[in-house]
C-alpha cells in the first residue's frame, strides 16, 4: 500500500513538474501560442470481457475533472498534457451456470453479478489537430488522439453468486489499490471563440480504450483469490466514452490567419 502511494505521488509530482517546465518555456518563447484549460467529462464505462460470454453484460458511469496545457508549434497542430481525478462505477451480470474446478473441488456457480467502483488519476498526452479552414472560422473542428495513463487510487468491488454445492448465495467484498491502466484515447468536437479569441469553449465526444489487461490486478491480489471476473474470463479491457468540455484560456503571440475576432467584439 505504501509502495503504491509513493508511486502515485512520484508520477503526480513528475507530471506537475513537466507542466511547469513546458509552461515556463512557452512563456519565455514569446512567439509560441499555448492554452491553459479546465476539463470536465462524463459518460459511460464498461468492460470488454474476453472470451465473449453469452448474455453477459457490463455497464456503468464515469466522470472526471482536471487541468490541461496545450502547446501549438503551428496554427493547426497542438501537443497536450494534463492531469485529472476521475470516478467510475461498473455493474456486471452473467446470468449463466458454470462448473469450475478450484483446488480439485468442483463448484457450480450461477447468477453471477459484480459491482466495481474506482477512483483514479488520469494523465493524458494528446496530439491535437484543428481544421481552421472550415466555412465557419469561429467554430473550427478539432480532433485529438493519444494515450492516457490511468492510476487506480482505489477500487472496491462486490461479488454476488449462487454456489449450488454450498446451497447458498455468497456476497464478497474486496479492495484493490495498485492497478494501472494504459488507454488509447480519441476526442473530436468543435471549439467556440469568445472575447478576442482569449476565451475558448471546447465541446466534444471522447472514447478511451484500455490496452492492458485490467484482470491481472485481480490475480495479483491473493486475499481475493475467489472473487472477481477472472473466474469466467481471460482478459478485461476498460472502455469509457462520453462528452467532454474544456474551458480554455488562450495565450496567442501570433495572429491567426483564419480565426477572426468575434463579430460582436469587432472594432469599427
Amino acid at each position: 500500500m505504501k509502495k503504491t502511494k509513493s508511486k502515485v505521488m512520484f508520477i503526480t509530482t513528475k507530471t506537475l513538474f513537466i507542466l511547469f517546465i513546458i509552461s515556463s518555456l512557452s512563456v519565455s518563447a514569446q512567439k509560441t501560442d499555448y492554452e491553459l484549460s479546465i476539463v470536465g467529462g462524463s459518460g459511460f464505462s464498461f468492460l470488454n470481457i474476453q472470451p465473449k460470454i453469452p448474455k453477459a453484460s457490463s455497464s456503468g458511469f464515469s466522470g472526471d475533472i482536471g487541468i490541461g496545457y496545450t502547446l501549438f508549434p503551428t496554427e493547426q497542430f497542438g501537443i497536450s498534457l494534463g492531469a485529472g481525478l476521475g470516478m467510475s462505477g461498473i455493474n456486471c451480470k452473467i446470468p449463466k451456470t458454470w462448473d469450475i474446478e478450484i483446488d480439485n473441488i468442483e463448484f457450480t456457480f450461477s447468477d453471477y453479478s459484480e459491482s466495481v467502483k474506482m477512483t483514479f488519476l488520469n494523465i493524458p498526452f494528446m496530439l491535437q489537430y484543428q481544421d481552421i479552414h472550415k466555412s465557419n472560422p469561429q467554430k473550427p473542428v478539432f480532433y485529438a488522439m493519444g494515450g492516457v495513463k490511468v492510476i487506480v487510487i482505489n477500487s472496491k468491488f462486490e461479488t454476488k453468486l449462487n454456489v449450488s454445492n454450498l446451497n447458498k448465495r455468497l456476497n464478497h467484498k474486496g479492495n484493490i489499490s495498485n492497478a494501472f491502466i494504459n488507454s488509447l484515447a480519441f476526442e473530436a468536437g468543435i471549439k467556440k471563440h469568445y472575447i478576442y479569441d482569449n476565451l475558448i469553449l471546447y465541446t466534444g465526444v471522447y472514447f478511451d480504450y484500455g490496452l492492458n489487461n485490467f484482470l491481472e490486478e485481480y490475480r495479483h491480489s491473493p486475499e481475493e483469490s475467489l472473487a472477481g471476473l477472472w473466474i469466467f474470463s481471460d482478459k478485461l479491457n476498460l472502455i469509457t466514452t462520453g462528452i467532454k468540455i474544456r474551458l480554455v484560456f488562450s495565450f496567442r503571440h501570433t495572429k491567426p490567419s483564419a480565426i477572426n475576432i468575434c463579430p460582436g467584439m469587432r472594432k469599427n
